[in-house]
């Protein structure tokens, strides 16, 4: 596989295509974003523009990645496309002028969803292939369709072994803008989560994980998170 195809994308010029196995420190020609579907440490998240096939409303969706040039401070992002656990979270951040970085609520692996998933990233790739499926930038709402002749998905075992690994898993990150209250917020839920702060441009920013030992825990977790940030804003 080469990279370095041309997309159907009007303001981007090339478009390079992660091989399997690759990390995300390989060097490409200035300028060329690098397009791919693999799993991505929550570390490298916020290096990512993350980009949501357009299918019907209710389709499992797996959320692919286009790497940026420029520093993700936070942004508002559609909501649609931010996993159930976490939509009221980003609704509430955004009303109240705080923004939100690329997030994930947690999954517990299960292998008949992963299968279905799967399967699903086989037919994106067959219409990827094909230049027949857009996207959706969850940050911009800008459209890209690539067209990738030689685009193949995700090694499907690496794949499950990575989403094994991080069974129940979340992460979010906030960006507000001041310190004083991203480190209040970051101290209330200090107990239940693992969150840090930091200074991204202008803005603070706290980075939160948080780690379920069953649904209802992950749910009650994020809940708590929630009343934090309503009692911070």
């Amino acid at each position: 596989m080469s990279y370095g195809y041309k997309a159907v994308i009007p303001y981007v010029s090339g478009l390079a295509v992660q091989r399997p196995g690759q990390s995300l420190d390989v060097v490409y020609p200035p300028g060329t974003p690098l397009f791919g579907a693999t799993y991505v440490p929550f570390a490298d998240f916020d290096n990512l523009r993350w980009l949501v096939p357009e299918r019907p409303p209710g389709v499992p969706v797996w959320h692919y990645w286009l790497t940026r040039t420029e520093p993700n401070v936070g942004s508002r992002v559609d909501t649609t496309t931010v996993d159930p656990l976490l939509r009221d979270i980003v609704s509430y951040a955004h009303s109240r002028g705080i923004f939100t970085l690329p997030s994930c609520q947690g999954h517990f692996y299960d292998p008949a969803a992963f299968e279905a998933m799967y399967r699903g990233l086989v037919g994106d790739a067959e219409e990827i292939r094909a230049g027949t499926l857009l996207f959706r930038d969850t940050e911009t709402g800008k459209l890209h369709q690539p067209r990738l002749p030689e685009w193949v998905p995700p090694e499907k075992e690496e794949l499950r072994r990575k989403l094994q690994q991080i069974s129940g898993v979340g992460r979010i990150g906030f960006s507000f803008p001041d310190m004083a209250h991203a480190r209040y917020f970051e101290r209330m839920i200090s107990p239940f989560t693992e969150a840090t702060s930091e200074y991204k441009g202008n803005r603070a920013v706290v980075a939160v994980v948080v780690r379920g030992q069953s649904p209802e825990d992950l749910r009650q977790r994020w809940q708590g998170v929630y009343t934090a940030l309503r009692r911070v804003a």
